[in-house]
């Protein structure tokens, strides 16, 4: 196989309401690139007709691997996962929902070339486009965490959260296999890592909705992802990474 120039990480759990409509729309958008790629899709554990449905996109879509957990084990270990199997030289993550399209990569394409090494999509900087707001409560609390993550890290971000985020392949490997953070706070345990390790962040703001079918996240999470964003900031004091 041809060195990827992008492979494409999706997580995926019990998304049999919103995986065949996201592969359907990526499986179109890769029809017309002109580079190589690869996708990887972690099914974390589902219990669902997830498995049935990814399979089923073998056809369609070239270079299609396929990572089965037999038990969940959480959003940031199956974005670890897919990050260091993957062989491109990008590696990006979106969601499961298609909450970003993969057609928004195109607007990271002119910052490839730059000196900076991960590149993130953004809800909350100008020139991006919310199609479809989150919840009130959400978006309070959503905006209440990033301001807290900013402080606690240093981190001069935006939007920490965005399910979107793209990582030049060495940032990627030493980045991701530092990683201990299984569940929804990685995204901040990877950017204060990236910080830590001087790579340089971009922002650049991309086109979002919110998926209203379900969610996987619940308000007791967001007690969960504070208390895990303290111990990250203690494992960087006391030095439990490798850095």
């Amino acid at each position: 196989m041809v060195k990827p120039f992008i492979s494409i990480i999706i997580p995926a759990y019990n998304e049999v309401n919103r995986i065949f409509s996201t592969l359907t729309s990526l499986s179109e958008e890769l029809s017309h690139v002109n580079f190589e790629y690869e996708v990887i899709i972690v099914d974390d554990g589902s219990r669902d007709q997830t498995q049935d449905i990814i399979q089923s996109f073998r056809a369609q879509i070239k270079n299609l691997m396929v990572i089965k957990n037999e038990e969940n084990r959480g959003k940031g270990c199956a974005v670890k996962q897919g990050m260091l199997a993957a062989h491109g030289t990008w590696r990006l993550f979106m969601d499961a929902d298609n909450a970003t399209p993969f057609s928004e990569f195109t607007k990271m394409l002119p910052s490839l070339d730059t000196d900076h090494a991960i590149l993130i999509g953004s809800r909350n900087i100008k020139g991006s486009v919310i199609l479809t707001p989150q919840p009130w409560h959400r978006k309070i609390l959503g905006r209440g965490g990033n301001f807290f993550i900013q402080f606690l890290f240093s981190l001069d971000i935006s939007d920490t959260h965005c399910g979107f985020k793209c990582f030049r392949e060495d940032a990627a490997q030493k980045i991701f296999s530092q990683a201990k953070i299984n569940r929804w706070t990685f995204d901040d345990e990877i950017l204060a890592l990236a910080k830590k390790m001087g790579y340089p962040i971009k922002e650049i703001p991309v086109t979002w909705h919110d998926v209203k079918i379900y969610s996987t996240f619940k308000i007791s999470d967001y007690a969960t992802s504070f208390f895990d964003a303290l111990r990250i900031k203690y494992w960087l004091l006391t030095k439990k990474y490798s850095l």
